[in-house]
Protein backbone atom coordinates (compact mmCIF):
# COMPACT_ATOMS: atom_id res chain seq x y z
CA UNK A 1 0.00 0.00 0.00
CA UNK A 2 1.28 3.50 -0.83
CA UNK A 3 2.34 5.72 2.00
CA UNK A 4 -0.22 8.44 2.64
CA UNK A 5 0.47 11.72 4.40
CA UNK A 6 -2.29 12.65 6.82
CA UNK A 7 -2.66 16.22 8.13
CA UNK A 8 -5.00 17.20 10.95
CA UNK A 9 -6.72 20.55 10.72
CA UNK A 10 -8.78 22.03 13.55
CA UNK A 11 -11.27 24.21 11.72
CA UNK A 12 -12.94 27.20 13.36
CA UNK A 13 -16.13 28.54 11.84
CA UNK A 14 -15.40 32.20 11.11
CA UNK A 15 -17.94 34.91 10.38
CA UNK A 16 -15.63 37.86 10.99
CA UNK A 17 -11.90 38.48 11.09
CA UNK A 18 -12.34 39.39 14.75
CA UNK A 19 -12.78 35.73 15.64
CA UNK A 20 -9.48 34.64 14.11
CA UNK A 21 -7.38 34.91 17.27
CA UNK A 22 -6.35 33.25 20.49
CA UNK A 23 -6.98 34.79 23.88
CA UNK A 24 -4.71 34.18 26.86
CA UNK A 25 -5.88 34.98 30.39
CA UNK A 26 -5.10 33.80 33.91
CA UNK A 27 -6.96 30.61 33.03
CA UNK A 28 -4.22 29.74 30.54
CA UNK A 29 -1.49 30.73 33.01
CA UNK A 30 -1.03 34.46 32.35
CA UNK A 31 0.04 36.39 35.45
CA UNK A 32 -2.82 38.92 35.25
CA UNK A 33 -5.70 39.92 33.01
CA UNK A 34 -4.80 43.62 32.97
CA UNK A 35 -2.05 43.77 30.36
CA UNK A 36 0.11 46.85 29.80
CA UNK A 37 2.69 45.81 27.23
CA UNK A 38 4.07 42.93 25.15
CA UNK A 39 7.67 42.53 23.96
CA UNK A 40 9.77 39.88 22.25
CA UNK A 41 13.34 39.27 23.39
CA UNK A 42 16.30 38.19 21.26
CA UNK A 43 15.71 34.53 22.17
CA UNK A 44 12.15 34.85 20.75
CA UNK A 45 10.38 34.62 24.10
CA UNK A 46 7.31 36.82 24.48
CA UNK A 47 7.23 38.99 27.64
CA UNK A 48 3.95 40.37 28.96
CA UNK A 49 3.69 43.09 31.62
CA UNK A 50 0.55 42.88 33.78
CA UNK A 51 -0.82 44.23 37.05
CA UNK A 52 -0.03 40.89 38.70
CA UNK A 53 3.53 40.37 37.51
CA UNK A 54 5.48 39.66 34.33
CA UNK A 55 4.82 36.60 32.15
CA UNK A 56 7.36 34.91 29.89
CA UNK A 57 5.70 32.88 27.14
CA UNK A 58 7.42 30.19 25.09
CA UNK A 59 4.44 29.53 22.82
CA UNK A 60 3.03 26.80 25.04
CA UNK A 61 3.40 27.71 28.72
CA UNK A 62 3.79 30.81 30.86
CA UNK A 63 6.56 31.39 33.39
CA UNK A 64 5.51 34.13 35.78
CA UNK A 65 7.67 36.57 37.73
CA UNK A 66 6.11 38.21 40.79
CA UNK A 67 7.18 39.61 44.17
CA UNK A 68 7.80 35.98 45.14
CA UNK A 69 10.40 35.86 42.36
CA UNK A 70 12.08 39.05 43.52
CA UNK A 71 10.11 41.80 41.78
CA UNK A 72 9.61 44.86 44.02
CA UNK A 73 5.94 45.06 42.95
CA UNK A 74 3.52 43.00 40.91
CA UNK A 75 2.08 46.04 39.11
CA UNK A 76 4.54 46.39 36.21
CA UNK A 77 3.25 48.99 33.76
CA UNK A 78 6.29 49.22 31.49
CA UNK A 79 8.98 46.85 30.24
CA UNK A 80 11.97 47.82 28.09
CA UNK A 81 14.37 45.53 26.26
CA UNK A 82 17.98 46.58 25.74
CA UNK A 83 20.42 45.15 23.23
CA UNK A 84 22.04 42.90 25.84
CA UNK A 85 18.67 41.08 26.17
CA UNK A 86 17.93 42.51 29.59
CA UNK A 87 14.27 43.13 30.28
CA UNK A 88 13.97 46.28 32.40
CA UNK A 89 10.77 46.75 34.38
CA UNK A 90 9.19 50.00 35.60
CA UNK A 91 6.96 50.14 38.64
CA UNK A 92 6.27 52.36 41.64
CA UNK A 93 8.87 51.32 44.18
CA UNK A 94 12.17 52.25 45.75
CA UNK A 95 13.77 49.57 43.55
CA UNK A 96 13.92 49.23 39.77
CA UNK A 97 15.86 46.63 37.82
CA UNK A 98 15.75 44.00 35.11
CA UNK A 99 15.27 40.28 34.40
CA UNK A 100 18.09 38.41 32.70
CA UNK A 101 18.41 34.64 32.22
CA UNK A 102 15.26 34.23 34.33
CA UNK A 103 16.86 35.97 37.34
CA UNK A 104 15.44 39.17 38.81
CA UNK A 105 17.83 42.02 39.63
CA UNK A 106 16.82 45.06 41.68
CA UNK A 107 18.61 48.33 42.41
CA UNK A 108 17.61 50.83 45.08
CA UNK A 109 17.40 54.58 44.74
CA UNK A 110 20.34 56.39 46.32
CA UNK A 111 18.34 57.79 49.25
CA UNK A 112 15.86 54.92 49.28
CA UNK A 113 13.24 57.30 47.84
CA UNK A 114 10.25 56.02 45.93
CA UNK A 115 10.64 56.06 42.19
CA UNK A 116 7.71 56.62 39.88
CA UNK A 117 9.21 56.41 36.37
CA UNK A 118 7.04 58.12 33.78
CA UNK A 119 9.65 58.71 31.07
CA UNK A 120 12.68 56.71 30.09
CA UNK A 121 15.51 56.87 27.59
CA UNK A 122 17.61 53.93 26.54
CA UNK A 123 20.89 52.96 24.94
CA UNK A 124 22.36 49.55 24.19
CA UNK A 125 22.90 48.49 27.79
CA UNK A 126 20.59 50.27 30.24
CA UNK A 127 17.79 52.77 30.69
CA UNK A 128 17.59 56.25 32.22
CA UNK A 129 14.57 57.23 34.25
CA UNK A 130 12.51 60.37 34.81
CA UNK A 131 10.72 60.34 38.15
CA UNK A 132 9.07 63.23 40.04
CA UNK A 133 11.01 65.82 38.05
CA UNK A 134 14.42 64.19 38.52
CA UNK A 135 16.58 62.25 36.10
CA UNK A 136 18.13 59.01 37.36
CA UNK A 137 20.90 56.88 36.00
CA UNK A 138 22.26 53.64 37.39
CA UNK A 139 25.67 54.16 38.94
CA UNK A 140 27.47 51.96 41.47
CA UNK A 141 24.36 49.72 41.56
CA UNK A 142 22.13 52.58 42.74
CA UNK A 143 19.72 54.90 40.98
CA UNK A 144 21.36 58.28 41.37
CA UNK A 145 20.04 61.70 40.46
CA UNK A 146 21.62 63.24 37.42
CA UNK A 147 21.76 66.99 38.23
CA UNK A 148 20.25 69.67 36.05
CA UNK A 149 22.64 72.00 34.25
CA UNK A 150 23.08 75.18 36.30
CA UNK A 151 21.85 77.55 33.61
CA UNK A 152 18.41 75.90 33.52
CA UNK A 153 17.70 77.26 36.99
CA UNK A 154 17.59 80.72 35.48
CA UNK A 155 15.04 79.85 32.81
CA UNK A 156 11.34 79.82 33.51
CA UNK A 157 9.69 76.42 33.98
CA UNK A 158 12.15 74.25 32.10
CA UNK A 159 12.70 70.60 32.66
CA UNK A 160 15.82 68.62 31.82
CA UNK A 161 15.57 65.27 30.10
CA UNK A 162 18.53 62.96 30.21
CA UNK A 163 19.23 61.36 26.87
CA UNK A 164 21.86 58.84 25.97
CA UNK A 165 23.34 60.20 22.75
CA UNK A 166 26.95 60.95 21.85
CA UNK A 167 26.14 64.41 20.52
CA UNK A 168 23.26 65.93 22.40
CA UNK A 169 21.56 66.67 25.69
CA UNK A 170 17.95 67.76 25.68
CA UNK A 171 15.55 69.84 27.74
CA UNK A 172 12.11 71.23 27.20
CA UNK A 173 9.56 73.59 28.81
CA UNK A 174 7.85 76.97 28.46
CA UNK A 175 8.88 80.49 27.76
CA UNK A 176 7.50 82.91 30.26
CA UNK A 177 3.96 84.03 29.31
CA UNK A 178 3.87 81.47 26.51
CA UNK A 179 2.18 78.10 27.05
CA UNK A 180 3.52 76.49 23.90
CA UNK A 181 6.21 73.98 24.72
CA UNK A 182 9.64 74.35 23.22
CA UNK A 183 12.29 71.75 22.92
CA UNK A 184 16.01 72.41 23.07
CA UNK A 185 19.03 70.31 22.37
CA UNK A 186 22.64 71.13 22.97
CA UNK A 187 25.99 69.45 22.76
CA UNK A 188 27.44 67.55 25.67
CA UNK A 189 28.99 70.77 27.00
CA UNK A 190 25.57 72.45 26.88
CA UNK A 191 26.67 74.83 24.17
CA UNK A 192 25.52 75.43 20.59
CA UNK A 193 21.91 75.39 21.67
CA UNK A 194 19.26 74.54 19.05
CA UNK A 195 15.65 75.49 19.64
CA UNK A 196 12.85 73.40 18.20
CA UNK A 197 9.31 74.76 18.38
CA UNK A 198 6.85 71.96 18.87
CA UNK A 199 3.76 72.46 16.72
CA UNK A 200 1.03 72.21 19.36
CA UNK A 201 0.38 73.58 22.80
CA UNK A 202 -0.33 70.37 24.69
CA UNK A 203 2.58 68.07 23.96
CA UNK A 204 3.44 65.02 26.03
CA UNK A 205 6.88 63.51 25.97
CA UNK A 206 7.04 59.77 25.47
CA UNK A 207 10.77 59.37 25.83
CA UNK A 208 13.74 58.24 23.81
CA UNK A 209 12.87 54.98 22.08
CA UNK A 210 16.23 54.15 20.49
CA UNK A 211 19.62 55.73 20.02
CA UNK A 212 18.32 58.50 17.78
CA UNK A 213 14.59 59.11 18.18
CA UNK A 214 12.81 61.14 20.84
CA UNK A 215 9.01 60.94 20.73
CA UNK A 216 6.18 63.27 21.71
CA UNK A 217 2.43 62.99 21.35
CA UNK A 218 -0.24 65.64 21.22
CA UNK A 219 -3.98 65.87 20.75
CA UNK A 220 -3.27 66.04 17.03
CA UNK A 221 -0.69 63.35 16.34
CA UNK A 222 2.78 61.97 16.94
CA UNK A 223 5.98 64.00 16.79
CA UNK A 224 9.56 62.80 16.41
CA UNK A 225 12.84 64.55 17.05
CA UNK A 226 15.73 62.93 15.23
CA UNK A 227 18.74 63.40 17.51
CA UNK A 228 21.14 62.78 14.65
CA UNK A 229 20.08 65.83 12.66
CA UNK A 230 18.11 67.82 15.27
CA UNK A 231 15.00 67.94 13.06
CA UNK A 232 11.36 67.34 13.91
CA UNK A 233 8.89 65.20 11.98
CA UNK A 234 5.13 65.23 12.56
CA UNK A 235 2.55 62.59 11.77
CA UNK A 236 -0.90 64.15 11.81
CA UNK A 237 -3.60 61.58 11.16
CA UNK A 238 -6.98 62.67 12.57
CA UNK A 239 -8.61 59.34 11.72
CA UNK A 240 -6.41 57.45 14.21
CA UNK A 241 -4.69 60.00 16.46
CA UNK A 242 -7.08 62.93 16.86
CA UNK A 243 -7.58 63.82 20.54
CA UNK A 244 -5.80 60.67 21.62
CA UNK A 245 -2.65 61.09 23.72
CA UNK A 246 -2.52 57.40 24.65
CA UNK A 247 -0.19 56.43 21.85
CA UNK A 248 2.68 53.98 22.21
CA UNK A 249 5.79 54.07 20.06
CA UNK A 250 8.17 51.14 20.24
CA UNK A 251 11.50 50.57 18.52
CA UNK A 252 12.33 46.94 17.84
CA UNK A 253 15.42 45.46 16.20
CA UNK A 254 14.01 46.05 12.71
CA UNK A 255 11.22 48.64 12.88
CA UNK A 256 9.50 51.44 14.78
CA UNK A 257 5.92 50.54 15.68
CA UNK A 258 3.11 52.99 16.45
CA UNK A 259 0.00 51.74 18.20
CA UNK A 260 -3.09 52.97 19.96
CA UNK A 261 -6.56 51.57 20.57
CA UNK A 262 -7.27 48.82 18.00
CA UNK A 263 -4.61 50.29 15.69
CA UNK A 264 -1.08 49.40 14.58
CA UNK A 265 1.27 50.85 11.95
CA UNK A 266 4.91 50.82 10.94
CA UNK A 267 6.95 54.02 10.78
CA UNK A 268 8.76 54.41 7.46
CA UNK A 269 12.15 56.06 7.00
CA UNK A 270 10.41 59.14 5.58
CA UNK A 271 8.17 59.39 8.69
CA UNK A 272 5.03 58.15 7.01
CA UNK A 273 2.92 55.17 8.10
CA UNK A 274 2.58 51.84 6.31
CA UNK A 275 1.20 48.33 6.91
CA UNK A 276 -1.69 49.87 8.83
CA UNK A 277 -3.81 47.31 10.69
CA UNK A 278 -7.17 48.16 12.25
CA UNK A 279 -8.55 45.61 14.72
CA UNK A 280 -12.22 45.02 15.56
CA UNK A 281 -13.56 47.48 18.13
CA UNK A 282 -15.50 44.82 20.01
CA UNK A 283 -12.22 43.30 21.28
CA UNK A 284 -11.18 46.66 22.81
CA UNK A 285 -7.43 46.43 22.42
CA UNK A 286 -5.38 49.09 24.21
CA UNK A 287 -2.14 48.55 22.26
CA UNK A 288 -0.83 46.13 19.66
CA UNK A 289 2.67 44.66 19.22
CA UNK A 290 4.02 42.92 16.11
CA UNK A 291 6.64 40.24 16.69
CA UNK A 292 9.50 39.56 14.29
CA UNK A 293 7.58 36.72 12.63
CA UNK A 294 4.64 38.90 11.65
CA UNK A 295 2.21 37.85 14.40
CA UNK A 296 0.31 40.48 16.40
CA UNK A 297 -0.27 40.64 20.16
CA UNK A 298 -3.00 42.87 21.58
CA UNK A 299 -3.19 44.12 25.16
CA UNK A 300 -6.41 44.73 27.09
CA UNK A 301 -7.31 46.18 30.45
CA UNK A 302 -9.40 43.28 31.69
CA UNK A 303 -9.29 40.38 29.20
CA UNK A 304 -5.62 39.38 29.02
CA UNK A 305 -3.62 39.29 25.82
CA UNK A 306 -4.83 38.45 22.30
CA UNK A 307 -2.75 36.65 19.68
CA UNK A 308 -3.42 37.22 15.96
CA UNK A 309 -1.45 34.92 13.64
CA UNK A 310 0.23 36.45 10.63
CA UNK A 311 -2.05 34.70 8.18
CA UNK A 312 -5.07 36.42 9.72
CA UNK A 313 -4.09 39.35 7.49
CA UNK A 314 -2.88 37.37 4.48
CA UNK A 315 -6.35 36.75 3.17
CA UNK A 316 -9.28 38.50 1.57
CA UNK A 317 -12.83 38.16 2.85
CA UNK A 318 -15.75 37.48 0.52
CA UNK A 319 -19.48 37.50 1.26
CA UNK A 320 -18.70 39.28 4.55
CA UNK A 321 -21.22 38.68 7.32
CA UNK A 322 -23.19 36.29 5.12
CA UNK A 323 -24.17 32.86 6.53
CA UNK A 324 -22.35 30.61 4.06
CA UNK A 325 -23.70 27.07 4.23
CA UNK A 326 -21.42 25.28 1.76
CA UNK A 327 -18.47 25.74 -0.58
CA UNK A 328 -18.23 23.52 -3.66
CA UNK A 329 -15.45 23.34 -6.23
CA UNK A 330 -16.08 21.88 -9.69
CA UNK A 331 -12.96 22.18 -11.81
CA UNK A 332 -12.13 25.89 -11.61
CA UNK A 333 -15.69 26.87 -10.66
CA UNK A 334 -16.19 27.75 -6.99
CA UNK A 335 -19.69 28.09 -5.55
CA UNK A 336 -20.98 29.28 -2.16
CA UNK A 337 -24.45 28.53 -0.81
CA UNK A 338 -25.81 31.40 1.30
CA UNK A 339 -28.80 30.81 3.55
CA UNK A 340 -31.96 32.67 2.41
CA UNK A 341 -30.19 34.27 -0.56
CA UNK A 342 -29.09 31.59 -2.99
CA UNK A 343 -25.92 30.26 -4.59
CA UNK A 344 -23.01 32.50 -5.59
CA UNK A 345 -20.33 31.78 -8.19
CA UNK A 346 -16.81 33.16 -7.96
CA UNK A 347 -15.77 35.39 -10.87
CA UNK A 348 -12.00 35.04 -11.27
CA UNK A 349 -11.57 38.12 -13.48
CA UNK A 350 -13.56 40.40 -11.19
CA UNK A 351 -12.30 38.67 -8.01
CA UNK A 352 -15.72 38.52 -6.41
CA UNK A 353 -18.69 36.23 -5.86
CA UNK A 354 -21.66 36.96 -8.11
CA UNK A 355 -25.21 35.71 -7.79
CA UNK A 356 -25.69 32.44 -9.69
CA UNK A 357 -29.02 31.26 -8.34
CA UNK A 358 -31.49 33.13 -6.12
CA UNK A 359 -33.85 31.55 -3.63
CA UNK A 360 -34.85 32.08 0.01
CA UNK A 361 -34.03 28.64 1.40
CA UNK A 362 -31.45 26.67 3.36
CA UNK A 363 -28.97 25.04 0.95
CA UNK A 364 -27.41 21.61 1.44
CA UNK A 365 -25.44 20.65 -1.66
CA UNK A 366 -25.04 21.09 -5.40
CA UNK A 367 -23.63 19.40 -8.49
CA UNK A 368 -22.35 21.39 -11.47
CA UNK A 369 -21.24 20.55 -15.01
CA UNK A 370 -21.82 23.89 -16.73
CA UNK A 371 -24.29 26.78 -16.53
CA UNK A 372 -26.93 24.69 -18.37
CA UNK A 373 -26.44 21.51 -16.35
CA UNK A 374 -26.54 21.61 -12.55
CA UNK A 375 -28.55 20.53 -9.52
CA UNK A 376 -29.04 22.40 -6.25
CA UNK A 377 -30.30 20.74 -3.07
CA UNK A 378 -32.24 22.98 -0.68
CA UNK A 379 -34.33 22.35 2.41
CA UNK A 380 -37.72 22.65 0.71
CA UNK A 381 -36.93 22.24 -2.98
CA UNK A 382 -34.55 20.49 -5.39
CA UNK A 383 -33.65 22.56 -8.45
CA UNK A 384 -32.54 20.75 -11.61
CA UNK A 385 -31.27 22.29 -14.84
CA UNK A 386 -30.67 19.78 -17.68
CA UNK A 387 -29.51 21.16 -21.03
CA UNK A 388 -31.01 24.52 -20.12
CA UNK A 389 -34.38 23.06 -19.11
CA UNK A 390 -34.99 24.22 -15.54
CA UNK A 391 -37.29 22.28 -13.17
CA UNK A 392 -38.26 22.42 -9.50
CA UNK A 393 -39.15 19.39 -7.39
CA UNK A 394 -40.29 18.92 -3.85
CA UNK A 395 -37.25 18.17 -1.71
CA UNK A 396 -35.60 15.02 -3.04
CA UNK A 397 -32.66 14.92 -0.66
CA UNK A 398 -29.83 16.65 1.18
CA UNK A 399 -26.99 15.52 -1.09
CA UNK A 400 -26.36 14.60 -4.69
CA UNK A 401 -23.83 12.23 -6.27
CA UNK A 402 -23.01 11.60 -9.94
CA UNK A 403 -22.76 7.81 -10.22
CA UNK A 404 -22.75 7.20 -14.01
CA UNK A 405 -23.05 9.22 -17.21
CA UNK A 406 -26.79 9.91 -16.91
CA UNK A 407 -27.53 8.71 -13.41
CA UNK A 408 -27.49 10.53 -10.10
CA UNK A 409 -27.99 9.43 -6.52
CA UNK A 410 -29.68 11.52 -3.86
CA UNK A 411 -29.43 10.99 -0.13
CA UNK A 412 -32.26 11.77 2.24
CA UNK A 413 -32.90 11.08 5.92
CA UNK A 414 -34.09 7.53 5.38
CA UNK A 415 -33.06 6.51 1.88
CA UNK A 416 -30.75 6.76 -1.11
CA UNK A 417 -32.47 7.17 -4.47
CA UNK A 418 -31.17 6.83 -8.04
CA UNK A 419 -32.54 9.06 -10.81
CA UNK A 420 -32.16 9.15 -14.58
CA UNK A 421 -31.03 12.63 -15.60
CA UNK A 422 -32.66 12.45 -19.06
CA UNK A 423 -36.22 12.55 -17.80
CA UNK A 424 -35.46 12.85 -14.09
CA UNK A 425 -37.45 9.79 -13.10
CA UNK A 426 -36.66 7.77 -10.00
CA UNK A 427 -35.30 4.35 -10.90
CA UNK A 428 -34.63 2.78 -7.54
CA UNK A 429 -34.75 3.70 -3.84
CA UNK A 430 -32.69 2.02 -1.10
CA UNK A 431 -33.79 2.24 2.54
CA UNK A 432 -30.71 3.38 4.43
CA UNK A 433 -31.29 5.48 7.57
CA UNK A 434 -29.41 8.67 8.36
CA UNK A 435 -26.89 8.91 5.52
CA UNK A 436 -24.38 11.59 6.58
CA UNK A 437 -22.19 11.26 3.48
CA UNK A 438 -21.90 9.06 0.39
CA UNK A 439 -19.38 8.44 -2.37
CA UNK A 440 -18.71 6.21 -5.37
CA UNK A 441 -16.09 3.66 -4.32
CA UNK A 442 -15.19 0.56 -6.35
CA UNK A 443 -18.12 1.43 -8.65
CA UNK A 444 -20.57 1.11 -5.74
CA UNK A 445 -22.50 3.73 -3.81
CA UNK A 446 -20.94 3.77 -0.35
CA UNK A 447 -22.77 5.43 2.54
CA UNK A 448 -21.68 6.62 5.98
CA UNK A 449 -24.39 6.48 8.65
CA UNK A 450 -24.74 6.75 12.44
CA UNK A 451 -24.50 2.94 12.63
CA UNK A 452 -21.60 2.38 10.28
CA UNK A 453 -20.74 1.94 6.61
CA UNK A 454 -23.06 0.53 3.93
CA UNK A 455 -22.53 -0.29 0.26
CA UNK A 456 -25.15 -0.77 -2.47
CA UNK A 457 -23.95 -3.77 -4.52
CA UNK A 458 -26.13 -5.27 -7.28
CA UNK A 459 -29.27 -3.74 -5.75
CA UNK A 460 -28.41 -5.22 -2.35
CA UNK A 461 -27.37 -3.28 0.76
CA UNK A 462 -24.25 -4.61 2.47
CA UNK A 463 -23.15 -3.57 5.96
CA UNK A 464 -19.37 -3.08 6.13
CA UNK A 465 -17.84 -3.82 9.54
CA UNK A 466 -15.26 -1.14 10.25
CA UNK A 467 -13.87 -2.43 13.54
CA UNK A 468 -15.09 -5.73 14.97
CA UNK A 469 -13.75 -4.83 18.43
CA UNK A 470 -16.17 -1.92 18.70
CA UNK A 471 -19.91 -1.45 18.49
CA UNK A 472 -21.31 0.04 15.27
CA UNK A 473 -19.22 3.13 14.58
CA UNK A 474 -20.96 6.38 13.50
CA UNK A 475 -19.56 7.64 10.18
CA UNK A 476 -19.61 11.39 9.39
CA UNK A 477 -17.43 11.80 6.29
CA UNK A 478 -15.95 9.89 3.34
CA UNK A 479 -13.32 10.45 0.65
CA UNK A 480 -10.87 8.53 -1.53
CA UNK A 481 -7.09 8.45 -1.92
CA UNK A 482 -4.89 5.98 -3.84
CA UNK A 483 -7.79 3.54 -4.45
CA UNK A 484 -8.54 3.46 -0.74
CA UNK A 485 -11.53 4.81 1.15
CA UNK A 486 -10.94 7.24 4.04
CA UNK A 487 -13.65 6.94 6.69
CA UNK A 488 -14.19 9.76 9.17
CA UNK A 489 -16.11 8.89 12.33
CA UNK A 490 -17.87 10.71 15.13
CA UNK A 491 -15.41 10.29 17.98
CA UNK A 492 -13.67 7.10 16.85
CA UNK A 493 -11.02 8.63 14.61
CA UNK A 494 -10.34 7.89 10.95
CA UNK A 495 -10.00 4.57 9.15
CA UNK A 496 -8.62 3.53 5.78
CA UNK A 497 -10.18 0.68 3.79
CA UNK A 498 -8.87 -1.07 0.69
CA UNK A 499 -12.37 -2.15 -0.37
CA UNK A 500 -11.78 -5.77 0.66
CA UNK A 501 -10.76 -7.04 4.07
CA UNK A 502 -8.11 -4.54 5.17
CA UNK A 503 -9.65 -1.86 7.42
CA UNK A 504 -7.28 -0.09 9.80
CA UNK A 505 -7.31 3.02 11.94
CA UNK A 506 -5.13 5.91 10.81
CA UNK A 507 -2.40 6.49 13.38
CA UNK A 508 -2.98 9.16 16.06
CA UNK A 509 -6.68 9.65 15.21
CA UNK A 510 -8.23 7.62 18.02
CA UNK A 511 -11.14 9.45 19.69
CA UNK A 512 -11.10 12.29 17.15
CA UNK A 513 -14.26 13.59 15.50
CA UNK A 514 -13.63 13.77 11.74
CA UNK A 515 -16.11 16.27 10.36
CA UNK A 516 -14.67 16.56 6.88
CA UNK A 517 -12.02 14.97 4.65
CA UNK A 518 -10.12 16.55 1.78
CA UNK A 519 -7.68 14.64 -0.39
CA UNK A 520 -5.18 15.62 -3.05
CA UNK A 521 -2.68 13.21 -4.58
CA UNK A 522 -1.44 11.16 -1.58
CA UNK A 523 -2.23 13.80 1.05
CA UNK A 524 -5.27 13.53 3.30
CA UNK A 525 -6.56 16.48 5.31
CA UNK A 526 -8.78 15.60 8.28
CA UNK A 527 -10.93 18.28 9.85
Amino acid sequence: MKKILVLFVHFIVLNLFAQDYKQFTIEQGLAGNRVYKVLQDYDDFIWIATDKGISKFDGVTFKNFTVASGLPSNDIWEIVLTKDNKLWYLTRSNKIGYIHNDSVYTFKAQNNEFLYPTIFSTDTKQIYLKSYGNNYHLKNNKWQIFPKPPFLKKIHDFDYLLLKHPKFHAYFGYYKNNKRKHFFISDSLLKHQIEIKLPYQDVFIKGQINDSLLVFSSMNGVHFVNLNNAKTYNIINPKYFNKNIFIRILATDNSVQITTENFWAKLNDDYTLSDIKVFPKNIQLVTVFKDRYGNFWGTSYFKGVYFFPKNAFDRKDYLSNEPVQFLKLFGENLFAGVINKGVYKYNIKKDKFESFFKDTDYFFDMLYKDDDNYAIMANRTTFINIHGNFSKFYRIGKGILHIRKTFYAFRERNRVSVFNSRNFEEIKSYPIEGVNDFIMFNKNITCGTPVGLFQIINDSIKHIIIDRKKSPIPVLSLNKVSNHLIIGTDGYGAYIWDGKDDVSMIQNTNKLIINNIYTKNDTVWLA
